[in-house]
């Protein structure tokens, strides 16, 4: 049994991270927000009145060393109302990392855990089946290898959110915590059931 809450351990580290990332994204607004009004001031002092609006089309650059200095680069340049809108809830970041915490979650199942939970528990790989684990393939192969366009399997689903053939594969906020929920029924169910198999001595 060490296996399987290696697994759900593992794969409540990333659901962790998601929730930590979507509290602070929350929080980074406000704060990023209340920074604008500072440096809006500032510049109001300096004779350059600016409405919120227009400091929102300003350039933010995340990069290394001062922008005017010799040597120094940018990795990654929007405006301010840019960085506000990718990081706002169900923005776009918080859609790409629920895509990316289902992929990395599936992972974790398949490709670390399945075939020793399977051995543990003295059964074949393919008998440790699920159909939320199932759903979830289908997904990850429609993000990885489908441009995240939502595979015709994807219209199956009953315990994930339900896609159309070719619709783009994203998931709010909630619709993630939603479908964390769906894997950790799915991993407490696998639970019960491999209790009923003889483990492996």
């Amino acid at each position: 049994m060490k296996s399987l809450e290696d697994c759900y351990n593992e794969i409540d580290l990333i659901i962790g991270h998601f929730c930590a990332t979507c509290f602070s994204y929350a929080l980074a607004v406000k704060d990023f927000e209340r920074i604008q009004k500072e440096g809006m001031q500032i510049l109001a002092t300096q004779g350059q009145k600016l409405t919120l609006q227009q400091f929102d089309q300003i350039s933010f650059s995340f990069g290394q060393g001062p922008p005017s200095t010799p040597g120094a680069y940018f990795y990654y340049t929007t405006t301010h109302g840019g960085f506000k809108e990718r990081i706002k809830k169900d923005g776009i970041d918080i859609k790409i990392l629920a895509n990316n915490s289902l992929v990395l979650i599936y992972h974790i199942w398949e490709d670390k855990y399945r075939e020793i939970i399977a051995r543990e528990y003295g059964v074949q790989k393919n008998q440790i089946v699920h159909d939320t684990f199932g759903e979830l393939r289908n997904i990850r192969r429609s993000i990885v290898h489908n441009k995240s366009r939502a595979l015709k399997e994807c219209e199956n689903n009953t315990n994930l959110k339900k896609f159309d053939e070719g619709g783009q594969i994203l998931f709010s906020e909630q619709e993630a915590y939603y479908s964390f929920k769906a894997i950790k029924d799915a991993l407490d169910e696998l639970k019960s059931n491999l209790a009923l198999c003889p483990a492996d001595s």
